[in-house]
C-alpha cells in the first residue's frame, strides 16, 4: 500500500522550471560551468584560458592581439526573437591595452559600443532585445586604427545572460514519466525532454 501511494505522488508530481543562465558553454568565463577551456568562443584574437587573475573562480578568459587584423573574440548564444535580456560581462584591461571594446554586436537591439576602461575588474551590463535566434557578442581588444598592433589585451569573466524578468513561460508538460529501480525508500526517475522556450534547469517533484 505504502509503495502504491508513492507511486501515484510520483506520477501526479508537479514538474517547475527557472530562469537560467544562457552562458551555458564549460569554459574559463562561465561563472557555474567553470573550466579550463574556451569553449563555445570563436577567435581571431589570440585567446586563452588565464589562471593568474579571474574575477571568480579559478579562471578568466584572455585575448590579445596578434598584428595581423587579429583582435576579435566572438560568441553566441540561442534566443527567442522579441525576448529581452540582461547580458552581465565583467572585463578589464591587459598589461598592454589600446581601448578595448565590446563592438558590433548583431542580432540585439539597444546594445551600443561600450569601451573597457581601466586595469581592475568592471562589471558591464547590457538590456538588448533580441531580433535573431542565434546573437552575436564580440569583444575587441583594440579599435580598428590599432587592428595591426599585436600584444593589446583583454580579460572577461563571469558572463551570464538570462531572460529579463525571469523566465515565466511553462515548459511543457512531461507525458512518459517512468520509474524503476522501485525500493522502500526510494525509486529512479526518468523521463524525455518535454521542451521549453529557454531552457530547463531543475525539475521539482512534488
Amino acid at each position: 500500500m505504502v509503495k502504491k501511494l508513492l507511486f501515484t505522488l510520483l506520477f501526479c508530481g508537479t514538474f517547475s522550471a527557472f530562469s537560467q543562465n544562457l552562458y551555458n558553454d564549460s569554459n574559463a568565463a562561465s561563472p557555474t560551468n567553470e573550466s579550463n577551456a574556451i569553449t563555445g568562443w570563436t577567435n581571431q584574437a589570440f585567446l586563452t584560458s588565464d589562471n593568474s587573475d579571474s574575477q571568480s573562480g579559478l579562471f578568466s578568459l584572455r585575448a590579445e592581439s596578434t598584428g595581423n587584423n587579429g583582435s576579435v573574440i566572438t560568441y553566441e548564444f540561442d534566443a527567442v526573437i522579441g525576448q529581452d535580456y540582461v547580458i552581465s560581462i565583467w572585463a578589464r584591461e591587459g598589461a598592454q591595452s589600446n581601448s578595448p571594446a565590446f563592438a558590433n554586436w548583431q542580432g540585439l537591439n539597444g546594445f551600443s559600443t561600450t569601451g573597457i576602461a581601466g586595469n581592475t575588474w568592471t562589471e558591464y551590463v547590457f538590456n538588448v532585445t533580441a531580433t535573431s535566434i542565434n546573437p552575436t557578442i564580440r569583444v575587441y581588444t583594440s579599435p580598428w586604427s590599432a587592428r595591426l598592433v599585436a600584444g593589446n589585451t583583454v580579460f572577461i569573466d563571469n558572463i551570464s545572460i538570462v531572460a529579463a524578468g525571469g523566465d515565466t513561460e511553462s515548459p511543457n508538460a512531461v507525458s512518459d514519466l517512468s520509474s524503476s529501480n522501485t525500493t522502500s525508500t526510494s525509486t529512479d526517475l526518468s523521463w524525455s525532454d518535454p521542451g521549453d522556450n529557454v531552457g530547463v534547469t531543475d525539475y521539482e517533484v512534488f
